[in-house]
């Protein structure tokens, strides 16, 4: 019976789309700015720090129709590296609601 349960599982798993159109995945990477956020709005003429990101995460809805209220979650992974944090790892979870 177990073996059998597996082998459904398997096939459904198989038969989807790698990426459906409700999951995403993405990255980011960046570097700090050393003053507040309004002065990243001109990145060629603000000023830097030593210290970088790089992160990933994916997102799932798994509730709501395209054009309405779509329920879904979150989680990722970031790498803070430079000076003076070497290296920093952080991680995040979240659900959301948005209209689509």
């Amino acid at each position: 019976m177990r073996g059998t349960v597996l082998a459904v599982v398997a096939l459904s798993a198989i038969s989807q789309p790698v990426f459906a159109a409700d999951q995403n995945v993405f990255g980011f990477a960046g570097r700090f700015t050393d003053r507040f956020i309004e002065h990243a709005l001109f990145p060629f003429t603000a000023s830097y720090e030593d210290n970088y990101i790089l992160g990933a995460g994916y997102q799932m809805f798994f509730l709501g129709e395209d054009g309405g209220l779509k329920l879904g979650a979150e989680v990722g992974t970031a790498l803070r590296i430079g000076s003076p944090v070497s290296p920093a790892k952080s991680g995040w979870g979240q659900c959301f609601a948005t209209t689509a």
